[in-house]
Formats: structure tokens, sequence, C-alpha cells
């Protein structure tokens, strides 16, 4: 198997064409069999998932380069559903809101108590309940955000 990293994965960067036009959020991971055949699209079955942002959806002041980034994710995401789902592969994209983080102490800008914020925990909940629905379902998308921020 050989894996192949556009862009950057997380706050490492690689080299790649993707890196400087579009930063982490919008890295693509290719993985090919011996034989070359692309093993994700080949499966027939599976679950791609993508972690964007309700900031992909709504603009956040002084979070443009973000906001960008994560709607380069949602649009990426549906375009890509519509693409793979005549394979048997389902795409969803996982919109939360305010997560505590240590990336989320970094902010300059008023935040959630942290208290009050969703976990890493409750977002890889709705990860979950996203890859545990009947293979005749498929959730697309899912907003997940503090009950009271």
């Amino acid at each position: 198997m050989k894996a192949t990293f556009y862009g950057t994965r997380g706050s490492l960067a690689t080299p790649g064409h993707a890196t400087e036009r579009y930063g982490g959020n919008t890295s693509c991971v290719l993985v090919r069999g011996e034989d070359g055949s692309a093993l994700v699209l080949d499966a027939g079955t599976g679950t791609i998932v993508n972690i964007a942002s309700l900031a992909g959806k709504n603009g956040v002041e002084g979070g443009t380069a973000y906001c960008a980034s994560k709607h380069a994710v949602l649009g990426f995401s549906k375009s890509l559903m519509l693409e793979v789902r005549k394979r048997g592969l389902r795409v969803v994209a996982i919109c939360p809101g305010s997560v505590a983080t240590p990336f989320m102490d970094k902010r300059e800008r008023v935040r959630p108590a942290p208290d009050r914020a969703l976990s890493a925990e409750d977002v890889a909940h709705a990860v979950v309940a996203t890859l545990t629905v009947s293979d005749r379902a498929m959730i697309s998308e899912v907003d997940i955000r503090p009950t009271n921020p």
C-alpha cells in the first residue's frame, strides 16, 4: 500500500502543491494498492468522514482563512459524495461548533467558556453515529453545537 499526502497534515507542513494554496484543512490523502488501484474507491463499501466546521457555513470575524478552508472541506465532501455514492461509498461532513481544544486557547477573540464548549468526545460520538447507521442510509452532514454557549 502506498499513501501520498498533499498539502499539510495537521500543523506539520509537507511538500505538495496545495500547501500554500489551501493549508491543512484541505489536505488530501491518496491511498493506492500495489497494483495502482484506489483502495477506498474500489472497496465497494465504506464511509469517508471529513471534519469541517460550522465556521465553514458562517463567517467568523478574524477567521477568514479558517472559514474559507472549512468551506472548501464542505464543498469537497458534498461533491465527492455525489461522485462515489454509486460505488457504495458514503461521505459525511461533520461540522462542529466550538470545541474545547488547545487550539481554542490560542484564539484572540472571545470564546465560549471551555466547560460549555463541545469536547472531542462529543465530536467523536457524532462520527460514530454516522458510521453505525444501516448501509441503506447515509448521513451526509452533521451540525453539532454546544447546548448553551
